[in-house]
């Protein structure tokens, strides 16, 4: 199993059922999930820096990313937490 395979399990084992259940809507409805949305009151929700924070975070926390920059966590939450829901 590779870094990115272990990556991906931890991830799909350690998101919030509602933060899985969030973004998996976001994608349904964008294909993509770094987006900007509305909110009710149309306020910006910024799905980077809630949502994805939190999976950077999550990402972090695994001790599988210790030698990613921030930038490599910006550039890649997306697409291994697309794989870890399985929304591709």
């Amino acid at each position: 199993m590779t870094t990115k395979d272990a990556l991906i399990s931890y991830l799909r084992e350690n998101i919030p059922k509602d933060i899985k259940r969030f973004l998996s809507l976001v994608y349904e409805e964008h294909s993509k999930l770094n987006v900007v949305l509305l909110d009710y009151e149309h306020f910006p929700h910024c799905i980077h820096f809630k949502e994805g924070m939190l999976i950077r975070n999550l990402m972090r926390e695994s001790g599988m990313c210790d030698n990613f920059t921030a930038t490599d966590l910006d550039n890649t939450w997306e697409e291994i937490t697309i794989r870890a829901l399985k929304l591709n």
